[in-house]
């Protein structure tokens, strides 16, 4: 299960933002971490994912080459228990520019894993 560890900021309009479903982000993972970027006009912020597991990501989406990032693309996500400090991400979507959009998380649980060969299917 993935989750974002952090502090939201308290106040009423965040709070409803992150209560929302399909929240732009941009996602950033290395070897070692995964990092979840919300920018304005959401919140200015980055948190750590923690719960994530690299080959389940690469049967979801195919990954860059070269650079620093495995993966440096937008995102779409929904959050869970949006009332505590540890946030389940319920559902994620990155977009991939040679594909359009993975469907990476559905209810908390990996999505069905792509074939790269029926892309058009997405």
């Amino acid at each position: 299960m993935m989750r974002i560890f952090g502090r939201f900021p308290p106040d009423v309009y965040t709070q409803t933002l992150i209560s929302q479903k399909k929240i732009p982000c941009v996602c950033s993972i290395d070897d070692l971490e995964f990092t979840i970027k919300f920018c304005p006009p959401i919140i200015e912020a980055s948190y750590k994912v923690q719960g994530w597991d690299l080959k389940a990501l690469e049967k979801r989406a195919p990954c860059g080459t070269g650079g620093e990032y495995l993966y440096s693309c937008y995102g779409l996500l929904t959050l869970s228990d949006c009332i505590s400090e540890n946030k389940i991400i319920s559902e994620l979507d990155f977009f991939i520019e040679s594909v359009g959009w993975c469907p990476i998380l559905r209810n908390q649980n990996y999505a069905t894993p792509i074939i790269l060969d029926d892309i058009d299917n997405l």
